[in-house]
């Protein structure tokens, strides 16, 4: 397991999994640490860490960084708030999400990991319970703020690194997940699979032919069905699209789907 790691050598190859086809490896050789991308606050570093012999927590000193080019993956670091999270690194045939926590003078602490299971984990409801339809979850790589997926199956994220607006938004597809510009905190996906966003300033947008279009009206969440009916929660209470302005409903509420 990752934790046991400490107490050895780490003469082992580190892999994170990263958007498309390719994958950029996390070496650890001679003690050394590398991680090829690291977004924080809009821009991107490579990083060494070094690894402080026979420390319990594990722990690294950061030893050089610099500026590299924004892949736009989902899959990249992050750090943010003095944690450092890597989605996905596989360490042998085992892939683990990781975090680090910064204690200050270069100096990392890994606090939290967990292991992303090679197959889905199923989860058992009650037996006669009604709607047990035993689903099975599946850990996926990244960390995600929100998430809408579209009649068309089009499955669009939130992701948690800041930027203006909010946090990324980006578009997932079989080979990873790819940023486009902007900035939101809630999401959903019409049936053609465009997007419809929130951002910080509760201003409204959807994605209309590669450009998001501002569109009346604040919210604080927003929900789409199949049949693509558009759905706020606003400040002043439930409101729904009609193709040209926005129609009170009536009642309240914060979050809908």
């Amino acid at each position: 397991m990752w934790w046991s790691l400490n107490r050895i050598s780490l003469a082992a190859l580190l892999m994170l999994a990263t958007a498309g086809a390719r994958a950029q490896l996390v070496e650890f050789q001679q003690g050394v640490l590398t991680l090829p991308e690291i977004v924080s606050s809009g821009i991107a570093y490579r990083a060494e860490f070094r690894i402080l012999p026979d420390s319990d927590p594990m722990r690294f000193e950061l030893i050089a960084s610099s500026t590299v080019d924004v892949s736009g993956s989902l899959l990249a670091a992050t750090f943010q708030e003095g944690v450092l999270r890597v989605p996905e690194a596989l360490v042998g045939n085992d892939s683990y999400w990781l975090e680090f926590e910064n204690n200050g003078n270069n100096i990392f602490t890994l606090t939290d990991w967990g292991q992303i299971p090679p197959t889905p984990v199923a989860f058992h409801p009650a037996p006669g319970n009604p709607g047990d339809i035993d689903p099975i979850w599946q850990r996926l790589p990244a960390f995600a703020y929100d998430i809408g997926i579209g009649a068309n199956g089009a499955v669009w994220v939130i992701g948690t690194d800041p930027v203006p607006g909010g946090f990324g938004i980006y578009n997932l597809n079989s080979q990873g997940g790819f940023a486009v510009e902007g900035g939101a905190i809630r999401i959903d996906v019409d049936p053609q699979g465009n997007p419809w966003i929130v951002n910080f300033d509760h201003h409204i947008y959807r994605w209309v032919n590669g450009f998001w279009q501002r569109m009346p009206g604040e919210a604080l969440d927003i929900g789409i069905g199949a049949d693509g009916s558009v759905w706020v929660a606003s400040f002043e209470g439930i409101y729904f699209w009609n193709g040209l302005d926005w129609i009170n409903a009536g009642g309240s509420g914060s979050r809908i789907d």
